[in-house]
């Protein structure tokens, strides 16, 4: 390391195999210079790519390169859409099959290996299967689109440079040091060749081979491994070790939130915990996250796609929470109340301008979800789409508006940007820049497709941030040879994995990639790349430890035979016994705790309000706690958007179109007078108004045909029904669907009977519209399953005499429940004549059933008005089934709800 120091400082470029590499080689670099300068010129450290532009930039400074005008050198994504342009021209229908990104990339990856191994396929066309013929196609016209517009793409550079070394027109170094370069290829290895020639001197550097000490660990899996690793380094690093400590992830593009969850419970146990600043971490991962899923990030192209058209109800109440827009932090209440307001409207899209007029003052009889700069904000957002006029635009154009409409919204927001926002807010500015660039090559776009294009930019582009030099590296395989630690571990090495299985490239027969020793090609080749790849990681360190997991899921693994042979040892005989999680350290340090049961919740006060009517009752039956939660709390579960109607719609439109048609009927004479014809027009017009007044809030989901057939099945039900009413015996509608206020056990309960029917004996009979199939079962016991009707029949003022079930399910239509007479109702039978076990204690009485289901109701009342809260589901297998309160009540935890599979998606008091 010494050496190499001394190469920089006296001036020479350090070129490496990869970014990592860079950064870390740069690091120790400073490291060293700090102990002996408080200033000095930063080494002269770029990975490969890089050092290739930067000659390139050098010799267009230089004016080396063509005197009729320079080629232009393709930026990566520029180079990606005119391959994706050239197999499109080329394939035409046929490109959608190919999956055309992934295609062009697999494209673009052989024309890499063809120019780098430098072999023409036009040399072998006896051997071209059909991909490769495809391919050959399509690189003809790359080659053309290139010369053409005299471009010049990256798997030429090296050549180009050679070609411009050799002659003079560009200037040769003085001094290169390569490192981390284990499999050179032949175009390296001329552009290496042509700078020793013209006078430059490469060295190679590789980490000096330490004495070392090399275990073998088993594991019982990849996370036991990972956990072990983490447990590991956070003992050196109490031990004082110096570092850098490397643990080795093999697969760490796959299992990188979970390493990094395990790190940094283990390495940094605070930082998940709410509220807590964030500040350097004691680990570093190799790995970045693709740019478009950092949060700062995320929010930008939500606002673009909001500007754009309808955006799913979802992405915009994330969009209304984040705090990356103007007014984000200080407005975050009302924009909350607003996501909960349109997601109880149900409307699955939304577009900007009616949020806009939403966030104004708030919904009607909400302005406590109003959110002024908001509204403002995309009231600009409006005005400037307005003015835009064009649809078609270059891709420099569409990152004009993109940046215009950013701003109108306040994009990334008031609040001072951390560290890692700010380096995110930059690269994604830098990311307008190039999809800028594109103009070039694709031409106009669409807003559609332009937004797609720069999504997909954001997610290939890999957003590392810097931060401070951290003692433990977590990195994957490749950025881990070529360095030098103090301590490393090596993860993951079992025998399906390492070597890796061969993955030629589709593109190129794989009997000429084998001959041209092009990697992945080979089983032979892999293993051999494997071998010195491990070789090197075994003399990376003073001690090493390779482990292997025993099984991944049901499947038994074995150490790769390249770290069979060495030395084994016991996990417990490495530092690094178990750390207790930051939670089993506060819980160690608290002292002994008094448990208290106390399932009780402070009295209803005198005036304090209620929500909830019938369904205060039907919960307090179902478990106290719920009543509470629900009805004292306010706590409910964000509803879902949806697309179309579901049972619940279905019914509320069912039953208003029933109400609105007993409104004009008012009673069973007039239900006889009319004959089909008449019948059929009065619900054919109150069906239409009714979806008329239903569509206004749900207009994404009436389209013309959903509407006709919507309106047919309403019509037909509702016809079918009244043909049931009409087998009745006389009777006049006295209440349809009226709300009002009533008073059970102290607590003030709004009432609204679907429907209660005067009879011409004057007794009244209430009905309960159900769409599913009711039970007349579920009105008894202490806790009864539906003690609606039973609430209505407490408070009614006059004789009620039958209470009802209306089964408005085809199919099943018809009337189930209890009268004090017989022919009150078709097929509901008198209580002196039903056959259930549940009437026995009656005796056939019929005011002795009432009174004791009022009392029933009433002591839900005194329960819920008591404080009765405790976790007590009536039936644990149905009452928790479709509850949305688990995580309040923890009923998992404390072992009462029937099924505690959390697959099955149950749950809940």
């Amino acid at each position: 390391m010494e050496r190499l120091f001394a190469a920089l400082e006296a001036g020479a470029t350090l070129v490496t195999a990869n970014r990592h590499l860079a950064r870390r080689l740069g690091a120790a670099y400073d490291q060293h210079r700090a102990q002996h300068a408080a200033l000095w010129p930063s080494a002269d450290i770029l990975p490969y790519g890089a050092w290739l532009e930067r000659c390139w930039e050098d010799g267009l400074d230089a004016g080396a390169w063509e005197r009729a005008g320079p080629p232009v050198l393709l930026s990566d994504a520029q180079e990606a859409a005119l391959w994706e342009q050239v197999i499109e021209s080329a394939e035409g229908g046929r490109a959608v099959l190919l999956q055309l990104p992934g295609a062009a990339q697999r494209a673009r990856d052989a024309w890499s290996l063809l120019a780098a191994w430098r072999c023409r396929l036009e040399d072998h066309r006896g051997v071209l299967n059909a991909d490769a013929d495809a391919f050959l196609a399509w690189s003809v016209a790359f080659r053309g689109q290139c010369a053409r517009h005299r471009w010049l793409d990256h798997a030429g550079l090296p050549d180009r440079l050679a070609e411009a070394l050799r002659s003079g027109a560009l200037a040769t170094p003085g001094h290169l040091v390569r490192a981390g370069f284990d499999q050179q290829t032949p175009q390296q290895q001329t552009l290496w060749e042509t700078l020793i020639q013209m006078g430059c001197r490469v060295e190679e550097w590789h980490p000096e081979p330490t004495g070392k000490t090399v275990h073998r660990v088993p594991a019982a899996d990849g996370t036991a491994e990972r956990e072990a690793a983490a447990h590991w380094a956070r003992a050196l690093l109490e031990q004082g070790a110096a570092g850098p400590i490397g643990i080795v992830i093999p697969d760490l593009a796959a299992t990188r939130a979970q390493t990094e969850r395990i790190v940094e419970t283990v390495l940094q146990p605070g930082a998940a915990l709410p509220g807590a600043a964030p500040g350097p971490r004691p680990f570093h991962l190799s790995l970045g996250l693709p740019l478009a899923e950092l949060p700062v990030v995320r929010a930008a192209l939500r606002v673009l796609a909001l500007a754009q058209g309808d955006m799913p109800l979802e992405e915009a109440g994330a969009l209304l929470r984040t705090p990356f827009l103007a007014g984000g932090t200080a407005e975050a209440a009302g924009r909350a109340r607003l996501d909960a307001w349109l997601r109880r409207r149900g409307e699955p899209v939304v577009r900007a301008a009616w949020i806009g007029r939403l966030a104004e003052t708030g919904p009607a009889g909400h302005p406590e979800s109003a959110a002024p700069r908001l509204a403002a904000g995309l009231a600009q957002l409006e005005r400037e789409l307005s003015a835009q006029g064009v649809t078609r635009a270059l891709p420099a154009t569409w990152a004009e508006r993109y940046s215009r409409w950013l701003e109108r919204m306040g994009w990334p927001g008031d609040r001072p940007l951390d560290s890692t926002e700010y380096q995110a807010v930059g690269a994604f500015r830098d990311l307008l820049s190039a999809f800028a660039a594109l103009s070039a090559v694709t031409g106009p776009l669409s807003a559609g497709p332009a937004l797609a294009r720069l999504r997909r930019l954001a997610r290939e582009r890999i957003f590392q941030p810097l931060e401070h030099p951290a003692p433990v590296q977590v990195m994957g395989m490749l950025e881990a040879a070529g360095q030098a630690f103090s301590h490393l571990w090596v993860t993951g090495l079992h025998d399906g994995c390492w070597p890796r299985p061969p993955e030629p490239n589709p593109f190129i027969p794989v009997a000429l990639q084998r001959s041209l020793g092009m990697p992945h090609a080979s089983a032979g080749g892999e293993l051999a790349y494997a071998q010195r790849i491990t070789r090197r990681l075994l003399e990376s360190a003073p001690q090493v430890v390779v482990s292997h997991p025993l099984a991944e899921q049901d499947r038994s693994l074995r150490p790769s035979p390249l770290i069979a042979a060495l030395p084994m040892a016991a996990p417990h005989t490495l530092p690094g016994n178990p750390i207790a999680t930051y939670g089993e350290r506060i819980l160690a340090a608290a002292s002994p705790l008094d448990i208290v049961d106390d399932a009780h919740a402070p009295v209803l006060a005198a005036g304090e309000p209620v929500t909830g009517g019938s369904a205060l009752f039907q919960d307090q039956a179902a478990c106290p706690f719920r009543a509470y939660a629900r009805h004292r709390l306010g706590a409910r579960a964000l509803d879902s958007p949806r697309h179309g109607l579901d049972l619940r719609d279905r019914g509320t439109l069912a039953h208003r179109v029933l109400e609105q048609v007993w409104n004009q009927l008012g009673g069973w004479r007039a239900l006889q007078e009319r004959d089909d014809a008449q019948l059929a027009a009065l619900v054919t017009a109150v069906t239409d108004a009714v979806l008329e007044d239903f569509a206004r809030h749900r207009a994404h989901d009436f389209g013309p045909r959903f509407r006709a057939l919507e309106q047919q099945r309403l019509v037909e039900l509702t016809l079918a029904w009244l043909a049931v009413e009409r087998g009745r015996t006389p009777f006049t509608v006295a209440e349809p669907e009226r709300t009002r206020v009533a008073e059970v056990a102290g607590i003030p309960v709004t009432v609204r009977p679907d429907r209660v029917d005067v009879l011409a004996d004057g007794g009244r009979v209430i009905v309960d519209y159900k769409t599913g199939d009711p039970k007349v079962s579920s009105w008894f016991g202490p806790r009864p399953d539906e003690p609606q009707l039973l609430l209505y029949a407490s408070v009614d003022p006059g004789p009620v005499t039958a209470l009802a079930f209306a089964r408005l399910k085809p199919g099943k239509l018809g009337f189930a429940g209890l009268a004090e007479h017989a022919d009150t109702l078709p097929g509901v039978p008198a209580l002196a004549a039903a056959d259930h076990t549940d009437l026995a204690p009656y005796g056939g009485r019929w005011d002795t059933l009432l009174a004791d289901r009022r009392r029933a109701v009433e002591a839900l009342g005194e329960g819920f008005r008591s404080g009765a809260a405790q976790v007590d589901p009536k039936d644990p297998t149905r009452s928790c089934q479709y509850c949305d309160l688990p995580a309040l009540c923890r009923i998992h935890e404390q072992g009462l709800c029937a099924d505690d599979d959390p697959e099955n998606g149950h749950g809940g008091a």
